[in-house]
């Protein structure tokens, strides 16, 4: 039969077949409907701005139909400051001291923290997406959960300022079926998954820069080629969905 797509209470389902009841029951046909599954986008340092939605209309255009945006972020200075240097390693757990004394709690990466009021799907396929900054909560996310044993089938890390300590925990963990690392030299980004801190650091002023020209220009340049708002950047996020459906998201 040809698939359709059922939406209910916002979220899109496929319809897989219809159920006949018994002959004592009600015999009225009854849709058997399977939730697609879940992607989910966690854009670049304080997670706002009109890219992020037009990143997840494009991934839907495409046929990866349950995509939608988390965010978790302390606000667009500090994620780009003290956020990318302390979540691009490891975070299991978050000490401090309180009013009681020392405390240590598990630091939470889960679907609720950033604001997605869903859990990881029962079937279809569960992919992380993450730009710049929020490829790091996209990391840590998929640890997070693939430590739980809830397996990842897509972490996708685009310009990503990762430690090559996570990239390879990353990509040695078991449920963590396939790591895609997107980096964006070739538009003159000097960000890549697995460089070292002193060497982003060191292009801290090219990356100011470039924030600097694309807002002027309008068009994304270097590390920002997919965060600028306009048609340009929504040609580009089409592009960029269509070559991540190739590469086997749903």
């Amino acid at each position: 039969m040809t698939e359709q797509v059922i939406e209910k209470s916002g979220t899109k389902f496929v319809r897989i077949a219809t159920k006949q009841s018994t002959a004592t029951e009600d015999k009225t046909p009854k849709d058997v409907i399977v939730e697609r599954g879940l992607t989910v986008y966690l854009g670049g340092a304080g997670m706002n701005g009109g890219y992020i939605s037009s990143q997840v209309q494009a991934l839907k255009k495409v046929g990866i139909h349950s995509a939608v945006s988390g965010r978790l972020s302390e606000g667009q200075y500090i994620d780009a400051a003290g956020g990318v240097t302390k979540h691009r390693y490891r975070l299991k757990r978050i000490n401090g001291i309180s009013n009681t004394g020392p405390y240590s709690i598990e630091a939470d990466w889960s679907l609720s923290a950033m604001g997605i009021s869903r859990n990881p799907p029962p079937t279809g396929q569960f992919n992380l997406v993450g730009y710049s900054f929020g490829s790091l909560v996209a990391a840590q996310s998929a640890l997070y959960y693939a430590d739980k044993g809830q397996k990842i089938d897509h972490l996708v890390l685009i310009g990503a300022p990762i430690s090559q300590e996570m990239l390879s925990e990353t990509k040695s963990h078991p449920l963590i079926k396939d790591v895609i690392v997107i980096d964006l030299k070739e538009h003159g980004d000097p960000i890549y998954a697995g460089m070292p801190l002193s060497s982003l650091v060191g292009d801290v002023p090219d990356l100011v820069y470039q924030m600097a020209e694309s807002e002027k220009r309008q068009q994304g340049t270097g590390h920002f080629y997919y965060g600028i708002d306009g048609p340009s950047g929504d040609e580009r996020r089409l592009s960029l969905a269509r070559s991540l459906y190739e590469k086997g998201l749903r």
